[in-house]
């Protein structure tokens, strides 16, 4: 479908299992379009047939009921749970879609590649392989940016990669905005045939701000190849899935549908992922009445990413959320005290929501000419890691928190010392101060937790890289592993949840 083409989009949830979806939307804060899109989920066992003849009597057309479904336009209805017919086939959730802008306008797809031509279609590379083996002496990675990463050191996971485990085999899904074409460090680790965009452009359309490639180089980057950076998890398998249209909006109904798909086994026609990170808007504002239904009385759109979530968790899969966070320079919010304002996927008991803490005083020499990095090896052991990272989020819905940049002295000396580094655009590497970059460290180490657990259990590498291998629960394991940093323990909880991620707790090791 062109990128400028309007389509409904409705999507169907059956209570026990998946969902559907569809779109609506204009605006700068939330977005509603021509075309009025509505999500709809049902319970019982109502029949398709039953389901798609109520919905043609309310005279519009079902899209998405599987992975395969196909779009169909519609005229401008109203839909509500007093729809007549909606009530006999148990259909008990009705909302129109939203969608969030970018940050900024560098979010959005880059014009050059064409946002107003149908994209070109996705290469598939030759299946190369990418080293797994274990990696007992760290100081003999060649990745050049490995000696400025100091995060996979502060969570322990080379104590992890010493034994083998990095995440092998293991299937990792990032539901995301926007990639861009892959990095050098990632393109032999993502599994073509499955990544995809669930917007109107390719989920590699070229972006100056490509988020899904930061967070998917912190998870899985190669190692040992001479380029960028380590993953935590560099034995993994990636799965990217774009969520983000050629305006730059990321609907909820095409996150929804990216989850679901990411969650069904490749047997289904779908990906087969054992971890999902979803990032989008983690908070929405109650009081915005464009995110509610149209009589204002609850926010159906979160609901029903929620039962998404809840569809994904029945399969086995952990679904990893950031936390959320303030837009630079802003601070993060209380999100236990802010709950009658704002709502968000923190409050899904089926989810790891991820927040963020930062580190201070790695740098003990000093800095390098360009007044950027840290001039001597980084401090890591005798660093300070008890500070909340300040545009994150945070609050009782945290259950652990993850390693984040925060610039110090910004633009002063050493500012980027502190930083995340990852994996950006057209292969060069980049540091990020922001929050979200926490979380993915948190689903990396449950790509490491599934393989530990595999090899506890005596199952054979053959099976073990079987994506119809019976999946782990491992939400419990992360957050009994967390290690809470030096203070009062009760304001602390309330910034950290259990507190920081640590591998060889964890992992047991």
């Amino acid at each position: 479908m062109a990128p400028n083409t309007k389509a409904f989009r409705l999507a169907i949830a059956a209570s026990a299992l998946t969902l559907l979806f569809a779109a609506c939307c204009t605006a700068r804060q939330l977005k509603q379009a021509p075309d009025t899109t509505y999500l709809l989920t049902f319970s019982g066992s109502p029949t398709r047939g039953s389901v798609n003849s109520a919905i043609a009597r309310a005279g519009c057309a079902p899209d998405f009921f599987d992975a395969d479904a196909g779009r169909r336009r519609h005229g401008s209805v109203a839909l509500s749970l007093t729809t007549p017919g909606f009530a006999e086939v148990g259909i008990n959730l009705v909302s129109k879609d939203v969608a969030f802008p970018p940050a900024d306008d560098d979010d959005k797809p880059t014009k050059g590649r064409g946002v107003d031509e149908e994209p070109a279609p996705t290469a598939t590379p030759t299946p190369t392989s990418f080293f797994s083996g274990p990696i007992t002496d760290t100081s003999q990675i060649d990745d050049p940016f490995w000696p400025r990463q100091w995060a996979p050191k502060a969570i322990g996971a080379p104590a992890a990669w010493a034994k083998g485990i990095n995440g092998r085999c293991v299937r990792v899904a990032v539901v995301d905005s926007i990639f861009g074409p892959p990095h050098n460090d990632l393109k032999k680790k993502f599994d073509y045939n499955v990544s995809r965009g669930f917007g109107n452009i390719d989920w590699t359309w070229n972006s100056t701000n490509p988020v899904g490639t930061y967070v998917a180089g912190i998870i899985g980057a190669e190692a040992k190849n001479n380029d960028a950076i380590v993953g935590v998890a560099y034995g993994s398998t990636l799965i990217g899935l774009n969520t983000m249209d050629a305006n730059g909006y990321y609907w909820a109904s095409k996150v929804a549908q990216a989850i679901i798909f990411a969650a069904k086994r490749k047997a289904e026609g779908c990906a087969g992922a054992d971890v999902i990170h979803a990032k989008f808007a983690a908070t929405w504002d109650r009081a915005n009445e464009t995110q509610r239904t149209e009589n204002g009385t609850s926010n159906n759109a979160m609901a029903y990413l929620n039962k998404a979530i809840s569809s994904a968790n029945r399969n086995g899969v952990l679904v990893v959320v950031p936390a959320g966070q303030a837009v630079w320079p802003g601070s993060g919010i209380d999100l236990t005290y802010q709950k009658s304002n704002f709502t968000g996927l923190c409050e899904n008991a089926n989810v790891l929501c991820v927040g963020a803490y930062g580190a201070t005083g790695l740098c003990k020499g000093g800095c390098a000419p360009n007044n950027v990095i840290c001039n001597s090896p980084l401090d890591v052991a005798g660093a300070n890691y008890s500070q909340l990272h300040p545009m994150a989020n945070y609050g009782r819905s945290v259950d652990v928190a993850g390693p984040a940049g925060v610039l110090d002295n910004y633009p002063g000396a050493c500012h980027s010392t502190n930083a995340i580094f990852s994996t950006g655009r057209y292969n060069i590497r980049v540091y990020s101060s922001e929050p979200f970059m926490a979380s993915p460290h948190a689903a990396a180490l449950a790509a490491l937790y599934i393989q530990k657990a595999a090899m506890d259990k005596g199952i054979l590498e053959s099976e073990l890289c079987n994506p119809a291998r019976t999946r782990t629960i491992i939400k419990t394991a992360i957050k009994r592993g967390a290690v809470m940093p030096p203070g009062n323990a009760a304001e602390l909880k309330k910034y950290f949840g259990n507190g920081y991620i640590n591998v060889p707790n964890t992992l047991g090791l």
